[in-house]
């Protein structure tokens, strides 16, 4: 039920990251910056942030119907008309969603402003013409093909594994706040 807005406030994240990183992003030697972006170019960085939204948007598309049909439950509405309400409204909110995504967020270059940043404070120039030297080898070529599918499947089986303990332990916890609040007088 809360995975669409622990996506939403991870992409949030991503975002707030950015800002912090952008200034020191504008810092970096030109050498080391001309590597970064080399690095970035051969890996296909900012495509590579565009997939992991895609996916993100998609697996929401599957799970926002089950969250408005707990918002809807209160509305009178049951069985299936609650389900059919919930499911068509579930579409307008993704039809708007993904016309505003691109509007609001520039994956490709708000991968760059954070890359910048971090290679910079990771990397020495040595080490990011290793790496671009082993991006350029046929396995660094399979890693960059595979990597996406790989953080995809990854995080499909983190969520399978992590958010059914995470989400018991908050409705667990919920419940507890719940039974502590005071009984409404009449």
């Amino acid at each position: 039920m809360l995975k669409p807005i622990i996506k939403l406030a991870g992409i949030t994240l991503l975002i707030a990251c950015t800002w912090a990183g952008s200034a020191s992003a504008q810092t970096v030697p030109s050498p080391k910056r001309a590597l970064i972006q080399e690095l970035l170019e051969l890996t296909r960085a900012g495509d590579s942030a565009d997939a992991i939204l895609r996916q993100s948007l998609t697996q929401m598309e599957t799970e926002l119907p089950q969250l408005l049909s707990s918002f809807l439950e209160g509305s009178g509405l049951q069985g299936e008309a609650l389900k059919q309400q919930a499911n068509a409204t579930a579409l307008r909110i993704m039809k708007r969603y993904q016309e505003r995504v691109p509007q609001v967020l520039d994956m490709k270059q708000i991968t760059e402003q954070i890359s910048y940043s971090l290679y910079d404070k990771f990397y020495t120039e040595a080490e990011l013409k290793d790496v671009i030297a082993f991006y350029k080898t046929s396995t660094g070529q399979k890693m960059i093909a595979t990597t996406p599918k790989l953080m995809s499947e990854s995080i499909r089986m983190s969520n399978e594994l992590v958010l059914p303990k995470v989400m018991n332990l908050i409705q667990e916890i919920v419940k507890e706040e719940i039974g502590k609040l005071p009984a409404k007088s009449k």
